[in-house]
């Protein structure tokens, strides 16, 4: 009986440690998906000026002179 014991218990580790392989690659897969997803809908950095900061942002009714 101690060594069907033991045979269940090498089973059991390395169907855990597979499938926690293969979760925390899925995970990254999902990761870097969000991570390249939030950088294309994210607005970027505004071009620097010559003093090189950027321009601050200003509503449309005062940069017409309103």
């Amino acid at each position: 009986m101690g060594n069907q014991a033991q045979a269940v218990l090498d089973t059991v580790h390395e169907s855990f440690a597979h499938g926690a392989a293969r979760t925390s690659l899925i995970g990254g897969i999902i990761m870097a998906a969000g991570t390249l997803i939030v950088l294309a809908v994210l607005p970027g950095r505004r071009k620097a000026g010559a003093d090189g900061h950027a321009e601050p942002r200003t509503a449309p009714e005062e940069r017409a002179g309103v």
